[in-house]
């Protein structure tokens, strides 16, 4: 990796329309991103490679905006006070939109994972097994869906959410191709 980082001037902007709305110096912001002043000089004025991932995550959360908006490849040209089109992307606003359901966190009630886990165990019985030992087969039938619910409880329930719905996605299309089978 070279000394060079093209996002820079993102940075920069980010880090100077945040001291200008937070009313900051950056001896006074340095400590908020876990860093002393002279490093955050050289991160946005030297020739210095990026910032660590901590730092950057630090940053990300104090200024509003995701990772990715630090690592945009072309600077918005006007950030305004407020951050402007960052705040409209901002991960704390998508989940305030979806009724305070924080999907980054695993499922308190484990909930979801139980779902899964009989969804899945419906979708090993309706997938025709060909072939194969039948003890294996009875092995997977409750083995994979065990399996899956165990793994589910400490991930978070956005992931679980996620493989859920596939799951009956395809049980749906299981259904409706053996109903066609049958058809004709």
């Amino acid at each position: 990796m070279d000394d060079q980082w093209p996002q820079r001037l993102v940075f920069r902007q980010l880090v100077d329309a945040y001291k200008k709305r937070a009313d900051l110096t950056s001896e006074q912001l340095a400590p908020l991103l876990g860093i002393k002043p002279q490093s955050l000089h050289k991160y946005l004025y030297g020739r210095t490679k990026r910032p660590g991932r901590k730092v950057l995550i630090q940053a990300a959360g104090l200024f509003g905006c995701s990772l990715g908006e630090l690592f945009l490849d072309t600077p918005q040209a006007n950030i305004p006070e407020g951050l402007g089109p960052v705040d409209q992307f901002r991960f704390d606003t998508m989940v305030e939109k979806m009724n305070g359901a924080d999907l980054t966190a695993k499922d308190p009630y484990y909930v979801l994972p139980l779902v899964l886990g009989g969804v899945m165990f419906a979708q090993q019985k309706l997938t025709p097994q060909a072939g194969g030992d039948p003890a294996q087969q009875k092995m997977m039938l409750y083995f994979m869906p065990i399996l899956f619910t165990a793994m589910m409880l400490q991930l978070p329930s956005g992931l679980t959410l996620y493989i859920l719905a596939n799951t009956v996605l395809s049980v749906l299309q299981t259904l409706y191709v053996n109903r066609s089978a049958k058809a004709a």
